[in-house]
């Protein structure tokens, strides 16, 4: 029981505390046939003037040392649970938390680190080939590394592939058959399938001692095992590639052969991309471009273009530990502060280029250009750069003209109407788009600061240990599932956008490379225009 009732022990008065609490413990072991859920421990000792002493124990739980990822880190994955309330504690089951990722009710909400391991490569788990990777295998290689480390989490591996090849003597004739036949081999194929998509999904964790152990390992597999040489080869053929284990936050360096402190440039963005590595090799030397002169076509075409490359770069590992928002972690996230610095250099550029429009006339000009171009991007599911022109719009230095915005009445109009998407504070309608555009199969460019936020409420608001400090895989999913959300339109885009855009060289030079105006500097222009209390 998790309870015990209360007994009087008769011995000296003079015991030392620690004695009272062995004999309180020994009397506690005898009651749970050796087995105990807790360690007692005084909590408050009462001495009566008689020289009775009273004492309150409270319990800590073993379980805590015993399910722990710390204590089952240093021991083999296949060790047994001592106890059976271990045993209902190893793994404690929740119902589907993913919404439309995932259909079975039987999902983890605790658990432990040996047993997460044993139950992603069951012989009988959810099957998964080398080819497809399901759902809870994609949430623990993307969160592993919260709880546990590579090496650790590959030795594990190691075990779990070095299973027993047969059961007791006891087990019947069929069942050592079907454990020699079935559940050996299915496991065997479950540890280098989850091998491979580990290799395949970050690569970076590997250092040169794991790479060789594993390619020992492999070559030992294949001739012992003949029928698994299919996953053996595949597997010691992504180890032999070109793989980039560099972290993220590296590999620009690694990718251009400029020096480190140069900065990150366009041409950064133009490798892998065939049209625009193609179209900056045959760019000349153009004078600058004036981007005033732009067409709300060309506005919502190239910086539809790089917004897209921008995205297409973001790493899945970057979206973790809050990485983006920590001073002391941001260069974990290079791509994706790449993509919120766009974004907000670019609504800088909307609220500038209204501001220094030299008349009213003019002014409304540049305001119906913008609007189009927000036509144009609303046909393109382009969201994010449609957000970047209405918050340009609703800057403080652009909103404040009053006396612009009433002579004007049908260009507020035409931007309620063309902005009202992103007018929503609660962003229902930029969800509800997501989703219309992923189940349609279309492109899209999220504006997904939104998803930024749940993350770090989903982060902030549970601990990534239970009080008994298993995995808590719950948590883990749904962050999982938030950043699925924000990525799962990169394969898609990455066919899409290229195909139907022509890229502008000097445009997307001026786009890039744009300087934004303080927002003081700002104020204080639109203060000339209009000013303060009029």
């Amino acid at each position: 029981k998790s309870k015990i009732g209360s007994f009087v022990l008769y011995g000296y008065p003079k015991y030392k505390i620690k004695s009272y609490v062995d004999i309180a413990m020994s009397f506690y072991n005898q009651l749970t046939d050796g087995h105990p859920q807790f360690y007692l421990y005084p909590k408050h000792i009462f001495t009566f003037p008689n020289g009775d002493i009273y004492i309150k124990f409270h319990t800590r739980e073993i379980l805590e040392s015993r399910i722990s990822v710390k204590y089952q880190e240093s021991q083999h994955v296949h060790e047994l649970p001592q106890s059976q309330f271990e045993v209902d504690q190893s793994v404690v089951l929740q119902e589907d938390v993913t919404e439309k990722l995932l259909s079975s009710v039987n999902f983890p909400r605790y658990i432990t680190l040996n047993k997460l391991i044993l139950r992603l490569t069951s012989w009988n788990a959810n099957p998964f080939t080398i080819d497809y990777c399901d759902y809870p295998t994609n949430v623990f290689l993307y969160f592993y590394s919260q709880w546990t480390s590579a090496p650790i989490l590959f030795q594990k591996l190691l075990e779990r592939f070095d299973i027993a090849d047969s059961l007791n003597s006891d087990a019947s004739i069929m069942d050592r058959h079907f454990y020699r036949g079935v559940v050996v081999p299915h496991i065997h194929t479950n540890v280098l399938v989850l091998l491979y998509h580990w290799i395949e999904y970050r690569p970076f964790d590997f250092n040169d001692t794991m790479v060789e152990q594993l390619q020992k390992k492999l070559n030992e597999i294949s001739e012992k095992f003949p029928p698994l040489s299919l996953f053996t080869t595949r597997l010691l053929n992504l180890l032999n590639s070109d793989l980039e284990r560099l972290p993220i936050y590296e590999r620009l360096n690694r990718l251009s052969t400029k020096p480190k402190e140069e900065p990150f440039t366009i041409q950064h963005l133009a490798m892998d991309h065939p049209r625009l590595e193609v179209a900056f090799s045959r760019s000349l030397p153009q004078g600058e471009v004036n981007l005033s002169d732009c067409s709300a076509k060309q506005i919502a075409h190239q910086l539809t273009l790089l917004d897209q490359r921008l995205y297409h770069a973001i790493h899945f590992t970057e979206m973790l530990n809050q990485s983006w928002s920590k001073k002391k972690y941001k260069f974990r996230a290079p791509n994706l502060l790449r993509s919120v610095d766009f974004f907000n250099r670019m609504s800088n550029w909307v609220a500038k280029e209204v501001i220094e429009a030299p008349t009213d006339k003019l002014r409304r000009l540049v305001v119906t250009k913008f609007i189009k171009a927000c036509d144009i991007l609303l046909e393109l599911k382009s969201y994010n750069m449609l957000m970047v022109i209405h918050l340009g719009l609703e800057s403080v230095s652009v909103h404040r003209l009053k006396w612009f915005w009433e002579e004007n009445e049908k260009l507020i109009q035409l931007r309620s109407d063309e902005l009202e998407i992103c007018g929503d504070h609660t962003y229902k309608k930029f969800r509800h788009a997501y989703e219309s555009a992923f189940e349609s199969d279309s492109a899209c460019l999220p504006h997904f600061s939104f998803y930024l936020r749940d993350l770090i409420y989903t982060d902030d608001g549970a601990k990534d240990l239970s009080k008994y400090k298993q995995i808590n895989f719950g948590k883990s999913s749904r962050m999982y599932n938030i950043i699925w959300r924000v990525l799962r339109f990169q394969e898609i885009n990455d066919q899409f956008y290229p195909s139907i855009i022509k890229p502008n060289v000097p445009i997307l030079n001026a786009f890039f490379n744009y300087e934004s105006m303080s927002e003081n500097d700002l104020y204080q222009k639109s203060c000339a225009i209009q000013p303060r209390g009029t």
